[in-house]
């Protein structure tokens, strides 16, 4: 992963979610190159750890925009890491398109494969999709806003959110840095930690 991709991935497993990253879509078509989904994740309502990982603990407000509730919902979330200066939208559309998200929804196994099609077809033109308990996002890791139907998260947000949470359990932070499976949020761990 990219410095971008791994600061998205700590901020949705601070937030509770279970990642898979770097998942491959391969391509049915073998004239078409396979492509990946930066991110795949699901989230349950009573996810719990005792450091850094309570209800306060939670991005409730930038969920709550998007009409999530993160005490309630189950959660599954397709990303796209657009970290270039000026991403172009037919890039990010081209990310969440049909065959992809078909795939995607068939990985995450919330439905029955035979379901796939139909949520891919309704999300493709929304953010989110509601069935049954579980409610899947498209997310779009931004530098910028470019509008389309996904949910967008921009870098500024997403360090702000993780060096508050490492602020928050500082002490425990710095101490355990080096448990952490990435050297980025090792470095912003003890960064955070040396100003104790």
């Amino acid at each position: 992963m990219n410095y971008a991709e791994v600061l998205v991935y700590w901020y949705l497993r601070l937030n509770g979610f279970f990642l898979i990253e770097n998942f491959v879509l391969h391509s049915s078509n073998s004239r078409k190159k396979s492509a990946d989904a930066d991110l795949l994740g699901i989230r349950l309502p009573h996810v719990y750890e005792t450091i850094g990982g309570q209800e306060q603990d939670w991005d409730y407000k930038k969920f709550q925009l998007w009409n999530i509730d993160l005490s309630k919902d189950y959660l599954a979330v397709i990303v796209q890491v657009k970290s270039g200066q000026n991403p172009k939208k037919d890039k990010v559309m081209r990310a969440f398109n049909y065959e992809r998200l078909v795939s995607a929804v068939k990985r995450c196994g919330m439905f029955p494969c035979s379901m796939a099609s139909e949520i891919a077809n309704k999300l493709e033109m929304l953010p989110k999709v509601h069935q049954n308990e579980w409610t899947i996002i498209k997310l779009a890791v931004l530098e910028k806003t470019i509008k389309g139907p996904w949910y967008i998260l921009y870098f500024s947000e997403m360090e702000s959110f993780i060096i508050n949470r490492l602020k928050a359990y500082s002490n425990e932070k710095y101490r355990d840095r080096i448990f952490f499976p990435d050297h980025l949020i090792q470095y912003i761990a003890w960064k955070q930690g040396i100003n104790i």
